[in-house]
Protein backbone atom coordinates (compact mmCIF):
# COMPACT_ATOMS: atom_id res chain seq x y z
CA UNK A 1 0.00 0.00 0.00
CA UNK A 2 1.34 2.85 -1.11
CA UNK A 3 2.44 5.84 1.64
CA UNK A 4 -0.15 8.26 3.08
CA UNK A 5 0.55 11.82 1.09
CA UNK A 6 -2.11 14.18 1.81
CA UNK A 7 -5.42 14.98 4.30
CA UNK A 8 -7.20 12.12 5.52
CA UNK A 9 -10.27 14.39 5.83
CA UNK A 10 -10.56 17.38 2.98
CA UNK A 11 -13.06 19.95 3.57
CA UNK A 12 -13.83 22.77 1.30
CA UNK A 13 -15.32 25.95 1.00
CA UNK A 14 -16.46 28.01 -1.95
CA UNK A 15 -15.31 32.23 -1.57
CA UNK A 16 -16.13 34.86 -3.46
CA UNK A 17 -13.04 36.86 -4.80
CA UNK A 18 -12.13 39.58 -2.58
CA UNK A 19 -13.42 42.74 -5.05
CA UNK A 20 -16.45 40.81 -5.35
CA UNK A 21 -19.30 42.87 -2.94
CA UNK A 22 -22.05 40.23 -1.35
CA UNK A 23 -24.77 39.75 -3.34
CA UNK A 24 -27.57 41.97 -2.74
CA UNK A 25 -30.50 40.11 -4.77
CA UNK A 26 -33.40 38.49 -2.37
CA UNK A 27 -33.91 35.63 -5.36
CA UNK A 28 -35.14 32.75 -3.19
CA UNK A 29 -32.11 29.95 -3.37
CA UNK A 30 -32.18 26.66 -1.76
CA UNK A 31 -29.53 24.35 -0.54
CA UNK A 32 -29.22 20.11 -1.11
CA UNK A 33 -27.86 18.44 1.13
CA UNK A 34 -25.86 15.08 -0.76
CA UNK A 35 -25.06 12.72 2.60
CA UNK A 36 -23.08 9.94 3.39
CA UNK A 37 -21.97 6.95 1.45
CA UNK A 38 -22.28 7.51 -2.27
CA UNK A 39 -22.32 3.72 -3.21
CA UNK A 40 -23.03 2.98 -6.72
CA UNK A 41 -23.24 6.73 -7.41
CA UNK A 42 -22.01 6.21 -10.62
CA UNK A 43 -25.61 4.40 -11.69
CA UNK A 44 -27.62 6.89 -9.56
CA UNK A 45 -26.13 10.28 -10.64
CA UNK A 46 -28.11 10.70 -14.34
CA UNK A 47 -31.48 10.71 -12.74
CA UNK A 48 -30.68 12.07 -9.27
CA UNK A 49 -29.68 15.35 -11.61
CA UNK A 50 -32.99 14.54 -14.16
CA UNK A 51 -34.98 14.14 -11.53
CA UNK A 52 -34.34 16.15 -8.40
CA UNK A 53 -31.55 19.16 -9.12
CA UNK A 54 -33.51 20.09 -12.57
CA UNK A 55 -36.74 20.08 -10.81
CA UNK A 56 -36.25 21.96 -7.30
CA UNK A 57 -37.41 25.15 -9.49
CA UNK A 58 -34.99 27.21 -7.68
CA UNK A 59 -31.61 28.19 -7.54
CA UNK A 60 -29.60 25.42 -5.58
CA UNK A 61 -26.53 25.05 -3.88
CA UNK A 62 -25.29 22.16 -3.21
CA UNK A 63 -23.63 20.67 0.01
CA UNK A 64 -21.84 17.25 -0.08
CA UNK A 65 -20.07 15.01 2.98
CA UNK A 66 -18.92 11.91 1.34
CA UNK A 67 -18.04 9.37 3.43
CA UNK A 68 -15.06 7.62 2.08
CA UNK A 69 -13.87 5.26 4.86
CA UNK A 70 -15.26 4.16 8.09
CA UNK A 71 -11.61 2.38 8.67
CA UNK A 72 -9.24 3.88 11.76
CA UNK A 73 -6.94 6.38 9.89
CA UNK A 74 -2.92 5.81 10.07
CA UNK A 75 -1.38 7.50 12.86
CA UNK A 76 1.09 8.64 10.76
CA UNK A 77 -1.45 10.74 8.57
CA UNK A 78 0.39 14.03 7.69
CA UNK A 79 -2.93 16.27 7.86
CA UNK A 80 -5.98 14.42 10.11
CA UNK A 81 -8.16 17.50 8.79
CA UNK A 82 -7.34 19.81 6.02
CA UNK A 83 -9.69 22.83 5.24
CA UNK A 84 -9.27 24.71 2.06
CA UNK A 85 -10.81 27.60 0.65
CA UNK A 86 -11.75 27.66 -3.53
CA UNK A 87 -12.23 30.41 -6.20
CA UNK A 88 -15.22 29.05 -9.05
CA UNK A 89 -13.19 28.42 -11.62
CA UNK A 90 -9.53 28.36 -10.09
CA UNK A 91 -9.46 24.65 -10.79
CA UNK A 92 -7.93 24.27 -7.21
CA UNK A 93 -10.92 21.87 -5.83
CA UNK A 94 -9.98 19.86 -8.75
CA UNK A 95 -6.38 19.30 -7.86
CA UNK A 96 -7.31 18.73 -4.10
CA UNK A 97 -10.09 16.06 -4.90
CA UNK A 98 -7.95 14.12 -7.22
CA UNK A 99 -5.21 13.98 -4.09
CA UNK A 100 -7.99 11.94 -2.25
CA UNK A 101 -9.54 9.56 -4.90
CA UNK A 102 -9.22 6.33 -4.79
CA UNK A 103 -6.32 4.64 -6.01
CA UNK A 104 -6.05 1.51 -8.51
CA UNK A 105 -8.35 0.01 -10.88
CA UNK A 106 -10.33 -2.48 -8.71
CA UNK A 107 -13.26 -1.92 -6.98
CA UNK A 108 -11.83 -2.38 -3.60
CA UNK A 109 -8.18 -1.27 -3.72
CA UNK A 110 -7.77 0.42 0.02
CA UNK A 111 -7.60 4.19 0.15
CA UNK A 112 -4.53 6.07 -0.24
CA UNK A 113 -5.40 8.27 2.74
CA UNK A 114 -7.26 6.22 4.72
CA UNK A 115 -4.37 4.85 6.46
CA UNK A 116 -4.88 0.73 6.94
CA UNK A 117 -8.54 0.87 6.09
CA UNK A 118 -10.39 0.14 2.54
CA UNK A 119 -11.91 2.69 0.22
CA UNK A 120 -15.84 2.02 0.10
CA UNK A 121 -15.91 3.85 -3.32
CA UNK A 122 -14.70 2.51 -6.70
CA UNK A 123 -12.79 4.07 -8.97
CA UNK A 124 -16.12 4.74 -11.37
CA UNK A 125 -17.96 5.43 -8.71
CA UNK A 126 -15.33 8.52 -8.01
CA UNK A 127 -15.27 9.95 -11.13
CA UNK A 128 -18.88 10.34 -11.03
CA UNK A 129 -19.16 11.73 -7.85
CA UNK A 130 -16.16 14.46 -8.53
CA UNK A 131 -18.10 16.00 -11.43
CA UNK A 132 -20.90 16.70 -8.45
CA UNK A 133 -17.96 17.81 -5.97
CA UNK A 134 -17.22 20.27 -8.29
CA UNK A 135 -19.70 22.08 -8.09
CA UNK A 136 -20.83 22.02 -4.64
CA UNK A 137 -20.20 25.37 -2.52
CA UNK A 138 -19.00 23.41 0.75
CA UNK A 139 -17.78 19.41 1.02
CA UNK A 140 -16.03 17.43 2.68
CA UNK A 141 -14.75 14.16 2.22
CA UNK A 142 -14.06 11.86 5.05
CA UNK A 143 -11.08 8.94 5.25
CA UNK A 144 -11.00 6.85 8.71
CA UNK A 145 -14.53 8.49 9.32
CA UNK A 146 -15.03 7.25 13.07
CA UNK A 147 -18.08 10.15 14.71
CA UNK A 148 -17.64 7.68 17.61
CA UNK A 149 -14.39 9.56 18.51
CA UNK A 150 -16.03 13.03 17.68
CA UNK A 151 -18.71 11.93 20.65
CA UNK A 152 -16.12 11.18 23.09
CA UNK A 153 -14.48 14.49 22.55
CA UNK A 154 -18.29 15.99 24.82
CA UNK A 155 -18.56 15.39 28.67
CA UNK A 156 -19.42 11.80 28.79
CA UNK A 157 -21.62 12.62 31.46
CA UNK A 158 -24.62 14.67 29.35
CA UNK A 159 -24.43 11.78 26.59
CA UNK A 160 -23.78 8.64 28.13
CA UNK A 161 -27.20 8.59 29.63
CA UNK A 162 -28.61 8.78 26.23
CA UNK A 163 -26.50 6.53 24.31
CA UNK A 164 -27.94 3.70 26.97
CA UNK A 165 -30.80 3.70 24.95
CA UNK A 166 -31.77 0.29 22.96
CA UNK A 167 -31.94 0.16 19.62
CA UNK A 168 -30.18 0.97 16.24
CA UNK A 169 -30.92 4.46 16.28
CA UNK A 170 -27.55 5.72 17.29
CA UNK A 171 -25.92 1.60 16.03
CA UNK A 172 -23.24 0.06 17.74
CA UNK A 173 -23.25 2.00 21.43
CA UNK A 174 -22.66 0.51 24.73
CA UNK A 175 -24.60 0.77 28.08
CA UNK A 176 -21.52 0.49 29.64
CA UNK A 177 -17.49 0.28 28.68
CA UNK A 178 -17.94 -3.64 29.18
CA UNK A 179 -21.25 -4.97 27.67
CA UNK A 180 -22.50 -4.14 23.97
CA UNK A 181 -25.17 -2.99 22.71
CA UNK A 182 -26.95 -5.13 20.01
CA UNK A 183 -29.23 -3.43 17.64
CA UNK A 184 -29.47 -6.96 15.67
CA UNK A 185 -29.05 -5.17 12.69
CA UNK A 186 -26.73 -7.21 10.22
CA UNK A 187 -26.58 -9.72 13.23
CA UNK A 188 -24.60 -13.16 12.57
CA UNK A 189 -25.52 -16.06 14.25
CA UNK A 190 -22.17 -17.84 13.55
CA UNK A 191 -20.24 -14.73 14.99
CA UNK A 192 -18.46 -15.27 18.53
CA UNK A 193 -19.27 -12.73 20.73
CA UNK A 194 -15.44 -12.07 21.89
CA UNK A 195 -14.63 -11.85 18.22
CA UNK A 196 -16.91 -9.26 17.43
CA UNK A 197 -16.32 -6.47 19.90
CA UNK A 198 -13.16 -3.78 20.01
CA UNK A 199 -12.63 -1.65 22.37
CA UNK A 200 -11.81 2.32 21.07
CA UNK A 201 -9.87 4.94 22.92
CA UNK A 202 -12.98 6.67 23.73
CA UNK A 203 -14.38 3.33 26.15
CA UNK A 204 -17.08 3.13 24.07
CA UNK A 205 -17.47 -0.57 22.84
CA UNK A 206 -18.40 -1.04 18.94
CA UNK A 207 -17.90 -3.88 16.17
CA UNK A 208 -15.30 -3.71 14.01
CA UNK A 209 -16.62 -3.93 10.16
CA UNK A 210 -13.65 -6.80 9.36
CA UNK A 211 -14.33 -8.91 12.03
CA UNK A 212 -17.93 -9.76 11.09
CA UNK A 213 -21.05 -7.79 10.77
CA UNK A 214 -23.05 -7.91 14.73
CA UNK A 215 -23.70 -4.77 14.56
CA UNK A 216 -23.36 -1.29 12.67
CA UNK A 217 -20.64 0.89 14.00
CA UNK A 218 -22.12 4.14 15.01
CA UNK A 219 -24.04 3.85 11.64
CA UNK A 220 -27.39 5.88 12.79
CA UNK A 221 -24.87 8.67 14.77
CA UNK A 222 -22.64 9.25 11.56
CA UNK A 223 -25.93 10.13 9.87
CA UNK A 224 -26.70 12.79 12.91
CA UNK A 225 -22.82 13.73 12.93
CA UNK A 226 -23.07 14.47 9.00
CA UNK A 227 -26.20 16.10 9.04
CA UNK A 228 -24.75 18.72 11.83
CA UNK A 229 -21.95 19.36 9.35
CA UNK A 230 -24.22 20.08 6.82
CA UNK A 231 -25.99 22.94 9.48
CA UNK A 232 -23.14 24.31 9.51
CA UNK A 233 -21.80 25.00 6.26
CA UNK A 234 -25.49 26.10 5.56
CA UNK A 235 -25.14 28.79 8.22
CA UNK A 236 -21.80 29.52 7.29
CA UNK A 237 -22.64 30.26 3.43
CA UNK A 238 -25.16 32.51 4.28
CA UNK A 239 -23.29 34.06 6.42
CA UNK A 240 -20.33 34.82 4.69
CA UNK A 241 -21.38 34.11 1.26
CA UNK A 242 -24.76 34.94 0.49
CA UNK A 243 -25.91 37.70 3.11
CA UNK A 244 -29.15 36.12 3.11
CA UNK A 245 -31.02 32.46 4.27
CA UNK A 246 -32.13 30.02 1.95
CA UNK A 247 -35.60 29.40 1.67
CA UNK A 248 -35.74 25.34 1.89
CA UNK A 249 -32.61 22.80 2.66
CA UNK A 250 -33.41 19.46 1.15
CA UNK A 251 -31.78 16.52 2.37
CA UNK A 252 -31.43 13.25 0.32
CA UNK A 253 -28.85 10.22 0.33
CA UNK A 254 -26.24 9.78 -2.46
CA UNK A 255 -27.99 6.13 -3.27
CA UNK A 256 -31.21 6.93 -4.16
CA UNK A 257 -32.86 6.03 -7.72
CA UNK A 258 -34.92 8.47 -8.58
CA UNK A 259 -37.41 7.19 -11.08
CA UNK A 260 -39.97 9.84 -10.67
CA UNK A 261 -39.10 14.18 -11.17
CA UNK A 262 -39.61 15.92 -8.06
CA UNK A 263 -42.66 18.02 -7.68
CA UNK A 264 -40.81 21.43 -7.63
CA UNK A 265 -40.89 23.68 -4.48
CA UNK A 266 -43.54 25.91 -5.56
CA UNK A 267 -46.17 23.75 -5.51
CA UNK A 268 -44.90 22.53 -1.80
CA UNK A 269 -44.60 25.99 -0.44
CA UNK A 270 -48.34 26.81 -2.34
CA UNK A 271 -49.73 24.09 -0.38
CA UNK A 272 -47.77 24.21 2.85
CA UNK A 273 -44.64 26.74 3.52
CA UNK A 274 -43.91 26.25 7.09
CA UNK A 275 -44.00 22.35 7.50
CA UNK A 276 -41.25 19.89 6.70
CA UNK A 277 -41.78 17.73 3.33
CA UNK A 278 -41.14 13.28 4.28
CA UNK A 279 -42.10 10.55 2.29
CA UNK A 280 -45.27 9.52 3.71
CA UNK A 281 -44.16 5.62 3.90
CA UNK A 282 -41.20 3.15 4.86
CA UNK A 283 -40.39 5.22 8.13
CA UNK A 284 -41.35 2.61 10.11
CA UNK A 285 -44.23 4.21 11.24
CA UNK A 286 -42.03 7.45 12.33
CA UNK A 287 -40.89 9.26 10.02
CA UNK A 288 -38.45 8.53 6.43
CA UNK A 289 -35.13 9.44 7.37
CA UNK A 290 -34.02 9.33 3.48
CA UNK A 291 -35.16 12.69 1.80
CA UNK A 292 -36.78 15.88 3.30
CA UNK A 293 -37.98 19.08 2.06
CA UNK A 294 -37.37 21.53 5.28
CA UNK A 295 -37.88 24.94 5.15
CA UNK A 296 -35.10 27.14 6.68
CA UNK A 297 -36.77 27.87 10.10
CA UNK A 298 -36.97 24.32 10.60
CA UNK A 299 -33.28 23.66 10.47
CA UNK A 300 -32.53 23.21 13.53
CA UNK A 301 -35.13 20.43 14.08
CA UNK A 302 -34.19 18.52 11.12
CA UNK A 303 -30.58 18.40 11.00
CA UNK A 304 -29.36 18.86 14.34
CA UNK A 305 -30.08 15.71 16.06
CA UNK A 306 -26.32 15.32 17.24
CA UNK A 307 -26.35 18.42 19.35
CA UNK A 308 -29.38 17.10 21.48
CA UNK A 309 -27.05 14.09 21.99
CA UNK A 310 -23.74 15.29 23.05
CA UNK A 311 -25.15 18.29 25.04
CA UNK A 312 -27.58 15.12 26.77
CA UNK A 313 -31.08 17.39 25.77
CA UNK A 314 -32.31 13.93 24.19
CA UNK A 315 -33.22 12.88 27.51
CA UNK A 316 -35.47 15.22 28.17
CA UNK A 317 -37.20 14.20 24.59
CA UNK A 318 -37.11 10.84 25.35
CA UNK A 319 -38.92 11.60 29.10
CA UNK A 320 -41.02 13.86 27.23
CA UNK A 321 -42.34 11.62 24.33
CA UNK A 322 -41.05 7.74 24.29
CA UNK A 323 -40.61 7.63 28.14
CA UNK A 324 -40.32 3.64 27.61
CA UNK A 325 -37.84 3.63 25.63
CA UNK A 326 -35.47 1.40 27.58
CA UNK A 327 -36.87 2.19 31.10
CA UNK A 328 -37.99 -0.07 32.61
CA UNK A 329 -36.10 -2.84 30.46
CA UNK A 330 -38.58 -5.25 30.38
CA UNK A 331 -41.20 -2.92 29.12
CA UNK A 332 -38.46 -1.36 26.54
CA UNK A 333 -39.59 0.46 23.34
CA UNK A 334 -37.57 -0.48 20.90
CA UNK A 335 -35.84 2.97 18.70
CA UNK A 336 -34.76 3.09 15.54
CA UNK A 337 -33.41 6.32 13.65
CA UNK A 338 -36.76 6.67 12.08
CA UNK A 339 -38.16 6.65 15.80
CA UNK A 340 -35.06 9.05 16.74
CA UNK A 341 -35.90 11.63 13.82
CA UNK A 342 -39.81 11.41 15.14
CA UNK A 343 -38.95 12.28 18.56
CA UNK A 344 -36.59 15.37 17.56
CA UNK A 345 -39.81 17.06 15.05
CA UNK A 346 -42.08 16.37 18.03
CA UNK A 347 -40.11 17.88 20.69
CA UNK A 348 -40.26 20.71 18.39
CA UNK A 349 -43.48 20.70 18.27
CA UNK A 350 -43.31 20.13 14.45
CA UNK A 351 -45.86 18.13 12.37
CA UNK A 352 -45.08 16.99 8.45
CA UNK A 353 -46.60 17.17 5.28
CA UNK A 354 -46.44 13.94 3.04
CA UNK A 355 -44.80 13.42 0.05
CA UNK A 356 -45.26 10.08 -2.06
CA UNK A 357 -42.74 7.89 -3.13
CA UNK A 358 -40.17 9.15 -6.15
CA UNK A 359 -37.35 7.03 -5.91
CA UNK A 360 -35.73 4.15 -4.41
CA UNK A 361 -32.48 2.74 -2.52
CA UNK A 362 -30.08 1.63 -5.26
CA UNK A 363 -27.96 -1.41 -5.18
CA UNK A 364 -25.74 -3.48 -7.42
CA UNK A 365 -26.99 -7.63 -6.95
CA UNK A 366 -23.86 -9.60 -6.08
CA UNK A 367 -23.05 -12.92 -4.70
CA UNK A 368 -19.97 -10.84 -3.21
CA UNK A 369 -22.04 -9.38 -0.01
CA UNK A 370 -18.88 -7.30 0.37
CA UNK A 371 -20.02 -5.25 -2.75
CA UNK A 372 -23.12 -3.85 -0.90
CA UNK A 373 -20.47 -1.81 1.63
CA UNK A 374 -23.08 -1.99 4.56
CA UNK A 375 -22.47 -3.62 7.67
CA UNK A 376 -26.30 -4.30 8.20
CA UNK A 377 -28.97 -6.09 6.84
CA UNK A 378 -28.65 -5.59 3.18
CA UNK A 379 -30.59 -7.85 0.23
CA UNK A 380 -31.01 -6.78 -3.19
CA UNK A 381 -33.37 -7.84 -5.65
CA UNK A 382 -32.25 -7.31 -9.76
CA UNK A 383 -34.19 -5.24 -11.41
CA UNK A 384 -34.57 -6.83 -14.47
CA UNK A 385 -36.32 -9.53 -12.75
CA UNK A 386 -38.79 -6.95 -11.47
CA UNK A 387 -39.10 -4.99 -14.78
CA UNK A 388 -39.16 -8.50 -16.99
CA UNK A 389 -36.46 -7.22 -19.53
CA UNK A 390 -36.80 -10.53 -21.53
CA UNK A 391 -39.52 -8.46 -23.35
CA UNK A 392 -36.56 -6.27 -24.76
CA UNK A 393 -34.24 -8.60 -25.68
CA UNK A 394 -37.16 -10.17 -27.95
CA UNK A 395 -37.90 -6.60 -29.39
CA UNK A 396 -34.40 -6.13 -30.15
CA UNK A 397 -32.69 -9.52 -30.42
CA UNK A 398 -29.99 -8.89 -28.03
CA UNK A 399 -26.81 -11.34 -27.79
CA UNK A 400 -27.14 -13.32 -24.49
CA UNK A 401 -23.75 -10.80 -23.51
CA UNK A 402 -25.12 -7.79 -24.53
CA UNK A 403 -28.63 -8.90 -22.37
CA UNK A 404 -26.50 -10.07 -19.68
CA UNK A 405 -24.66 -7.01 -19.70
CA UNK A 406 -28.10 -4.71 -19.53
CA UNK A 407 -29.44 -6.56 -16.30
CA UNK A 408 -26.19 -5.87 -14.83
CA UNK A 409 -26.37 -2.63 -15.59
CA UNK A 410 -30.10 -2.16 -14.37
CA UNK A 411 -28.75 -3.09 -11.00
CA UNK A 412 -31.32 -3.42 -8.03
CA UNK A 413 -33.39 -2.36 -5.20
CA UNK A 414 -32.36 -2.50 -1.56
CA UNK A 415 -36.07 -3.11 -0.10
CA UNK A 416 -37.94 -4.20 -3.12
CA UNK A 417 -41.65 -3.23 -2.15
CA UNK A 418 -40.13 0.55 -2.62
CA UNK A 419 -40.87 -0.47 -6.56
CA UNK A 420 -44.48 -1.16 -5.70
CA UNK A 421 -44.58 2.21 -4.44
CA UNK A 422 -42.80 4.04 -6.66
CA UNK A 423 -45.13 2.55 -9.22
CA UNK A 424 -48.27 3.50 -7.55
CA UNK A 425 -47.26 7.72 -7.46
CA UNK A 426 -46.74 6.51 -11.15
CA UNK A 427 -50.47 5.58 -11.49
CA UNK A 428 -51.34 8.45 -9.80
CA UNK A 429 -49.94 11.18 -12.25
CA UNK A 430 -50.70 9.01 -15.54
CA UNK A 431 -54.64 8.20 -14.94
CA UNK A 432 -55.75 10.73 -12.25
CA UNK A 433 -58.74 12.41 -13.87
CA UNK A 434 -58.22 10.94 -17.06
CA UNK A 435 -60.69 8.29 -16.85
CA UNK A 436 -60.02 6.79 -21.10
CA UNK A 437 -56.21 6.20 -20.08
CA UNK A 438 -55.56 2.30 -19.14
CA UNK A 439 -52.98 1.68 -16.23
CA UNK A 440 -49.80 0.10 -17.31
CA UNK A 441 -48.60 -3.19 -15.91
CA UNK A 442 -46.12 -3.21 -13.53
CA UNK A 443 -43.36 -4.16 -15.54
CA UNK A 444 -44.27 -1.70 -18.70
CA UNK A 445 -44.66 1.20 -16.49
CA UNK A 446 -41.54 0.33 -14.64
CA UNK A 447 -39.76 -0.12 -17.94
CA UNK A 448 -40.91 3.32 -19.27
CA UNK A 449 -39.56 4.91 -16.24
CA UNK A 450 -36.12 3.25 -16.52
CA UNK A 451 -36.39 4.65 -20.32
CA UNK A 452 -33.42 7.46 -19.63
CA UNK A 453 -31.02 4.88 -17.79
CA UNK A 454 -31.63 2.03 -20.90
CA UNK A 455 -30.78 5.39 -23.19
CA UNK A 456 -27.64 5.70 -21.34
CA UNK A 457 -26.41 2.33 -20.87
CA UNK A 458 -26.95 1.82 -24.62
CA UNK A 459 -24.96 5.12 -25.17
CA UNK A 460 -28.17 7.06 -27.28
CA UNK A 461 -28.33 10.54 -26.93
CA UNK A 462 -30.39 11.53 -23.33
CA UNK A 463 -33.89 12.51 -24.40
CA UNK A 464 -35.74 15.15 -23.04
CA UNK A 465 -37.67 14.72 -20.02
CA UNK A 466 -41.28 14.65 -20.36
CA UNK A 467 -42.97 17.24 -18.92
CA UNK A 468 -45.14 16.53 -15.65
CA UNK A 469 -46.94 19.53 -14.28
CA UNK A 470 -47.62 17.96 -10.56
CA UNK A 471 -50.70 19.10 -9.28
CA UNK A 472 -52.01 19.29 -5.53
CA UNK A 473 -54.59 16.43 -6.47
CA UNK A 474 -51.62 14.38 -8.13
CA UNK A 475 -49.66 14.24 -5.27
CA UNK A 476 -52.50 13.60 -2.22
CA UNK A 477 -53.75 11.02 -4.74
CA UNK A 478 -50.16 9.64 -4.63
CA UNK A 479 -49.69 9.71 -0.99
CA UNK A 480 -53.42 7.71 -0.50
CA UNK A 481 -52.23 5.47 -2.94
CA UNK A 482 -49.21 4.63 -1.21
CA UNK A 483 -50.10 4.93 2.16
CA UNK A 484 -53.13 2.37 1.62
CA UNK A 485 -50.77 -0.07 0.03
CA UNK A 486 -48.22 0.33 3.11
CA UNK A 487 -51.36 -0.48 5.23
CA UNK A 488 -52.47 -3.18 3.10
CA UNK A 489 -49.12 -5.12 3.44
CA UNK A 490 -49.12 -4.31 7.53
CA UNK A 491 -53.24 -6.10 7.42
CA UNK A 492 -51.34 -8.84 5.37
CA UNK A 493 -48.04 -9.86 6.67
CA UNK A 494 -48.39 -7.70 10.18
CA UNK A 495 -45.29 -5.58 12.12
CA UNK A 496 -42.83 -8.76 11.90
CA UNK A 497 -43.36 -9.87 8.80
CA UNK A 498 -45.65 -13.13 9.59
CA UNK A 499 -48.95 -13.63 7.87
CA UNK A 500 -51.65 -12.37 9.72
CA UNK A 501 -54.53 -15.11 9.66
CA UNK A 502 -57.81 -14.52 8.42
CA UNK A 503 -60.54 -13.13 11.07
CA UNK A 504 -62.94 -15.72 9.32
Amino acid sequence: MAPSRGPCTLEWRSMRSRAEPKPQNRVPRAALCMLGVPRFFDDTAQLLRRNLLERIGRPTDLFAFVTASRRPAAPDCPQPHRLVETLPGDGHLGDELRRVAPSGQGDFEPGRFAGDGASLLTPLEWASLEVFLQKAVAGQVAWGDRPVELLSQHPAAAWRRVAARPGPWLGGLAKRSDVGHDDITGSSPTLKEEDSMKTNISGIRFTDGSSGHHVRPSAGLSQLRTMQWCADAVRWHEENILNTSYSHVLFARWDLQWLIPFPGLELLQDINSEEIWLQQVQGEFFANDRFAVVPRPRLSAYFEGWKLVVSGEAADAFQKHMPRVGNPFFLQDFLVFEGFLHLRLAYAGLSTMPLPPLFYVYCRPSSDPRTFRSLGFFDCTPLAALADVTVLRQARDDSDAAFEALEEALGGAKYGNEITWVLATDSALQTFGQAERVAQEGSEQLLRLLQPRLDHIRGRPEELAVPINWTKDHLFSAVFMSSQIEAELQCQYGPAGEDVPNAA
